[in-house]
């Protein structure tokens, strides 16, 4: 087959709510490690689901589940939140696809992971494909920060 070269990427939580690792991800990308995005919807939180109450079959609704959403549902990763559904009224596309296409498109993310509870979830995540507008993406990236 020919030559091979390791594979050597990082896994770190990375989202709109959670840009702690913003430039760590620059960093590994100019050393030439890839960087995994975890959480990329932040438990589903960056979908919008949860901007006016609780869904009962969320995971925030769930005893088990909590822990993983309510850190991104209070405070400043509400504000994000708020930040990122008004862009994406603004492009007439999903808060989903907004905050996805944040993470997907960062500049050393080799990839987003994210957790569809169904497949239809699955499904409506795959069809994200559109890079933001680089205005929007900057504002987001303020946000962010």
């Amino acid at each position: 087959v020919g030559a091979s070269a390791p594979i050597t990427l990082g896994e770190k939580p990375f989202s709109l709510v959670d840009a702690q690792y913003a430039g760590t991800v620059g960093e590994l990308a100019s050393r030439g490690v890839g960087v995994v995005a975890a959480s990329a919807l932040a438990g589903g939180a960056l979908t919008g689901k949860y901007r006016h109450s609780t869904p009962a079959d969320s995971r925030a609704a769930s005893p088990h589940l909590r822990h993983m959403v309510e850190p991104y549902l209070s405070g400043f990763a509400r504000g994000v939140i708020e930040a990122a559904h008004r862009a994406a009224s603004g492009l007439d596309r999903s808060t989903a696809d907004v905050a996805l296409a944040w993470v997907r498109d960062y500049p050393g993310v080799s990839s987003a992971l994210v957790g569809p509870r169904t497949v239809r979830q699955l499904d409506t995540l795959l069809e994200y494909t559109e890079p933001l507008p680089d205005p929007i993406r900057q504002v987001l990236a303020e946000v962010a920060q």
